[in-house]
């Protein structure tokens, strides 16, 4: 669709369903993007690569 015909849906929707829109940003705000969740942050990143590391270590430790 173009951007032309996206707000014009966008704003019959609103019309439409006022709350439903309210709605939507409430249950996002609550549940969280499934996206964001499934790519992870920087924290998320530095906590697998410690549980890497520290799992070697022990691999290591039990071979000798």
């Amino acid at each position: 669709m173009s951007d032309d015909k996206q707000d014009k849906f966008n704003r019959e929707e609103i019309k439409r369903n006022p709350m439903g829109k309210f709605a939507d940003g409430v249950n996002q705000s609550q549940m969280g993007n499934i996206g964001e969740l499934a790519r992870g942050g920087c924290l998320n990143n530095i906590l697998t690569i410690v549980l890497l590391i520290l799992g070697l270590l022990f691999l290591t430790q039990c071979v000798f």
